[in-house]
């Protein structure tokens, strides 16, 4: 299958399941079909693994840059410390 009619699938589960959600009946339950199975079984456990990685990530990410800021929150007051010290004498 072609990359866009996965996208294209894809799409329109998400479009059914939105459909779903709001108490349309026109929706035709995807998982009992062979594509829809695939999607259930396959895609969305590493759609959940990707998305778990990428918060780990995001983590990772956001405490490398508090301890960034604390850094140099220290360095500039190490630095305002003698500053302070030369213009009080």
């Amino acid at each position: 299958m072609q990359p866009w009619a996965r996208a294209l699938a894809l799409g329109q589960l998400v479009s059914d399941a939105i459909d779903h959600l709001a108490g349309n009946a026109r929706v035709l339950d995807r998982s009992k079909t062979r594509m829809g199975q695939r999607f259930y079984e396959a895609t969305m456990p590493k759609i959940a693994d990707q998305l778990e990685r990428l918060n780990t990530n995001i983590e990772s990410l956001a405490a490398e840059l508090r301890r960034q800021r604390e850094a140099s929150t220290e360095s500039e007051s190490e630095g305002a410390s003698p500053k302070a010290s030369a213009q009080s004498v």
